[in-house]
């Protein structure tokens, strides 16, 4: 069985940002939207191994923007796991215009937690013995950050308040919505002054229906990091949003 999957995609308007672009939101959408049907098909989707009292956890996830597909582009969204390191395992995503070019290139890493245990599974126990990993097609080599937190060093900048429709199936905050979130932090000005060249973010603790995050920043050159606290002040995410002035 190979590890790979790919699909045909039309940029529609409501996965596009104010200037027409595929947004930075969507992309992670698209990603988190191919990485669930392709474990379907691999058999290990959120149905099959949560009957072994197991579910999959996003840990970290990083996107590069070479160029973002416009509203109505017809484009080609691809993806694969590399092969498992014991408790971890990334899996890689590709978008790619009709005419061959790469655009945006992203990998998140993955891990299995047994929800009876609360320990992270062996991915031997996860994924089928006859899946064959992917190795001719490119994948994104930048390294994952370490963050090492001064809070001191960050601005608080915004509250927000998690509503039902923020939820996913594990009745957590989505994945994707951080980066919704994170975002509308930004003017349209700001937004049309740099083209954004890559998004981090490090998911620490869950966040529920009802509770206050914490928005803190801090401006680096043509680099925001972001800090997000609940209310007993643990980290949620951190995140870094690059950008280079047009």
């Amino acid at each position: 069985m190979k590890a790979y999957l790919n699909e045909n995609r039309l940029v529609y308007l409501s996965d596009c940002d104010f200037n027409g672009h595929l947004s930075v939101p969507s992309t992670f959408k698209y990603f988190q939207d191919i990485a669930t049907c392709h474990a379907d098909i691999l058999g290990v989707g959120y149905h099959s191994i949560i009957k072994q009292n197991m579910f999959w956890v996003a840990v970290k996830t990083i996107v590069e923007f070479k160029n973002r597909p416009y509203v109505n582009d017809n484009i080609i969204l691809e993806t694969f796991p590399s092969e498992p390191v014991k408790l971890r395992c990334d899996r890689n995503y590709n978008i790619y215009d009709f005419k061959g070019e790469l655009l945006v290139q992203g990998k998140t890493e993955w891990t299995v937690i047994n929800f009876l245990t609360k320990r992270p599974v062996q991915f031997r126990e996860v994924y089928p013995s006859n899946i064959e990993y992917v190795l001719d097609k490119p994948k994104l080599e930048t390294e994952f950050s370490k963050y090492n937190v001064d809070i001191s060093e960050y601005k608080k900048v915004y509250e927000y308040k998690i509503v039902s429709t923020d939820l996913d199936l594990g009745k957590h905050l989505n994945n994707a919505e951080y980066i919704r979130v994170l975002f509308s932090l930004y003017s349209t000005n700001e937004l049309n002054e740099y083209n954004v060249t890559k998004v981090e973010i490090n998911y620490k603790s869950p966040a529920y229906e009802n509770e206050v995050m914490s928005f803190y920043k801090k401006e680096l050159n043509e680099t925001d990091e972001f800090v997000v606290i609940n209310k007993d002040n643990k980290i949620v995410i951190n995140a870094t949003i690059s950008k280079e002035k047009k």
